[in-house]
């Protein structure tokens, strides 16, 4: 019961951080992400993160990622491989298949 409750009444806070928890566990196995720790993500990759989450089975391409989270392309690429060590198509594919 006490699960249930805090499932129900969970923070924000609290669901970013299940997100980026469950984003480091599809990750592990990543080379890149064992060497580069992951030093709290911007505000941007949080949102696209919480985009790719709720929209993962809808998104066409990077590019439309990025004009949903009024990011440029290259920002969006770079600041993903900079926090989560690959990059955003290969965490989608990983994401996706563990769905």
């Amino acid at each position: 019961i006490d699960a249930a409750y805090s499932a129900l009444y969970e923070s924000p806070i609290d669901e970013q951080r299940r997100l980026i928890l469950r984003l480091i566990s599809l990750i592990q196995g990543s080379e890149a992400a064992k060497s580069t720790p992951l030093h709290g993500p911007s505000r941007q990759l949080k949102n696209v993160i919480a985009y790719i989450d709720e929209n993962y089975s809808a998104i066409g391409s990077m590019a439309e990622v990025a004009e949903k989270n009024y990011i440029s392309l290259p920002t969006l690429n770079r600041t993903f491989k900079k926090y989560m060590g690959i990059t955003p198509t290969q965490f989608i594919k990983k994401y996706k298949s563990s769905k």
